[in-house]
Protein backbone atom coordinates (compact mmCIF):
# COMPACT_ATOMS: atom_id res chain seq x y z
CA UNK A 1 0.00 0.00 0.00
CA UNK A 2 1.27 3.45 -0.88
CA UNK A 3 0.91 5.09 2.51
CA UNK A 4 2.76 2.57 4.71
CA UNK A 5 5.95 4.69 4.72
CA UNK A 6 4.18 7.81 6.00
CA UNK A 7 4.42 7.10 9.73
CA UNK A 8 8.21 6.90 9.93
CA UNK A 9 9.65 10.14 8.58
CA UNK A 10 10.97 12.36 11.44
CA UNK A 11 12.62 15.04 9.25
CA UNK A 12 11.86 18.76 9.33
CA UNK A 13 8.68 19.47 7.39
CA UNK A 14 8.06 15.74 7.59
CA UNK A 15 4.31 16.05 7.06
CA UNK A 16 4.57 18.09 3.90
CA UNK A 17 7.39 15.93 2.52
CA UNK A 18 5.65 12.67 3.46
CA UNK A 19 2.41 13.67 1.83
CA UNK A 20 4.19 15.09 -1.22
CA UNK A 21 5.96 11.73 -1.63
CA UNK A 22 2.62 9.96 -1.29
CA UNK A 23 1.12 12.04 -4.09
CA UNK A 24 4.26 11.61 -6.23
CA UNK A 25 4.10 7.82 -5.85
CA UNK A 26 0.38 7.81 -6.53
CA UNK A 27 0.81 9.86 -9.71
CA UNK A 28 3.68 7.67 -10.86
CA UNK A 29 1.65 4.49 -10.35
CA UNK A 30 -1.48 5.95 -11.92
CA UNK A 31 0.38 7.14 -15.04
CA UNK A 32 2.50 4.01 -15.45
CA UNK A 33 -0.15 1.40 -14.69
CA UNK A 34 -3.28 3.32 -15.74
CA UNK A 35 -5.17 1.90 -12.77
CA UNK A 36 -6.82 3.05 -9.61
CA UNK A 37 -6.60 1.09 -6.40
CA UNK A 38 -9.21 -1.58 -5.76
CA UNK A 39 -10.82 0.56 -3.08
CA UNK A 40 -11.27 3.41 -5.53
CA UNK A 41 -12.93 1.08 -8.01
CA UNK A 42 -15.22 -0.31 -5.33
CA UNK A 43 -16.32 3.19 -4.36
CA UNK A 44 -17.19 4.08 -7.94
CA UNK A 45 -18.81 0.80 -8.93
CA UNK A 46 -20.29 -1.08 -5.99
CA UNK A 47 -20.57 0.93 -2.79
CA UNK A 48 -24.30 1.67 -3.05
CA UNK A 49 -25.16 -1.84 -4.14
CA UNK A 50 -23.63 -4.06 -1.48
CA UNK A 51 -23.49 -3.41 2.29
CA UNK A 52 -20.36 -5.53 2.69
CA UNK A 53 -18.56 -3.55 0.00
CA UNK A 54 -19.73 -0.33 1.65
CA UNK A 55 -18.24 -1.47 4.97
CA UNK A 56 -14.90 -2.38 3.37
CA UNK A 57 -14.83 0.93 1.49
CA UNK A 58 -15.58 2.90 4.66
CA UNK A 59 -12.84 1.03 6.54
CA UNK A 60 -10.30 1.64 3.78
CA UNK A 61 -11.08 5.32 3.46
CA UNK A 62 -11.02 5.69 7.24
CA UNK A 63 -7.63 3.98 7.38
CA UNK A 64 -6.13 6.45 4.90
CA UNK A 65 -7.81 9.41 6.62
CA UNK A 66 -6.48 8.25 10.00
CA UNK A 67 -2.91 7.88 8.73
CA UNK A 68 -3.08 11.36 7.21
CA UNK A 69 -4.71 12.70 10.40
CA UNK A 70 -1.85 11.27 12.49
CA UNK A 71 0.70 12.96 10.25
CA UNK A 72 -1.19 16.26 10.37
CA UNK A 73 -1.47 16.02 14.19
CA UNK A 74 2.29 15.65 14.48
CA UNK A 75 2.71 18.56 12.08
CA UNK A 76 0.40 20.73 14.16
CA UNK A 77 2.28 19.80 17.33
CA UNK A 78 5.57 20.91 15.76
CA UNK A 79 4.14 24.09 14.24
CA UNK A 80 4.20 22.90 10.64
CA UNK A 81 0.42 23.47 10.63
CA UNK A 82 -1.13 26.25 12.69
CA UNK A 83 -3.21 25.40 15.76
CA UNK A 84 -6.46 26.82 14.38
CA UNK A 85 -6.73 24.41 11.43
CA UNK A 86 -9.32 21.61 11.58
CA UNK A 87 -7.18 18.53 11.03
CA UNK A 88 -10.12 16.19 10.44
CA UNK A 89 -11.35 18.38 7.58
CA UNK A 90 -7.82 18.64 6.15
CA UNK A 91 -7.41 14.87 6.37
CA UNK A 92 -10.72 14.32 4.55
CA UNK A 93 -9.70 16.88 1.94
CA UNK A 94 -6.37 15.18 1.25
CA UNK A 95 -8.10 11.79 1.10
CA UNK A 96 -10.51 13.19 -1.49
CA UNK A 97 -7.55 14.57 -3.46
CA UNK A 98 -5.84 11.16 -3.26
CA UNK A 99 -8.78 9.38 -4.85
CA UNK A 100 -9.52 12.24 -7.23
CA UNK A 101 -6.00 12.06 -8.63
CA UNK A 102 -6.48 8.38 -9.37
CA UNK A 103 -9.76 8.87 -11.19
CA UNK A 104 -8.49 11.89 -13.13
CA UNK A 105 -5.27 10.07 -13.97
CA UNK A 106 -7.11 7.16 -15.53
CA UNK A 107 -9.57 9.41 -17.38
CA UNK A 108 -6.95 11.94 -18.49
CA UNK A 109 -3.41 10.62 -17.95
CA UNK A 110 -1.46 13.87 -18.00
CA UNK A 111 1.40 13.86 -15.49
CA UNK A 112 1.72 17.66 -15.43
CA UNK A 113 -1.97 18.09 -14.66
CA UNK A 114 -1.90 15.48 -11.89
CA UNK A 115 1.22 17.02 -10.36
CA UNK A 116 -0.50 20.41 -10.34
CA UNK A 117 -3.57 18.94 -8.64
CA UNK A 118 -1.36 17.36 -5.96
CA UNK A 119 0.63 20.56 -5.48
CA UNK A 120 -2.53 22.64 -5.10
CA UNK A 121 -3.98 20.16 -2.60
CA UNK A 122 -0.83 20.36 -0.51
CA UNK A 123 -0.64 24.15 -0.79
CA UNK A 124 -4.08 24.44 0.77
CA UNK A 125 -2.98 22.34 3.75
CA UNK A 126 0.56 23.79 3.92
CA UNK A 127 0.26 27.37 2.65
CA UNK A 128 3.80 28.31 3.79
CA UNK A 129 5.64 25.62 1.80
Amino acid sequence: MLFKHLKALPEANFAYESLRKLFDQLIERTINEQKTCMLGKAVLEFRGQDPQVAEIVNMGISQLENVILEILSKAQATGEISKGRDLQVLSSYLTAAFYGIQVLGVAKPCRENLEQVGAIALSIVFPNQ
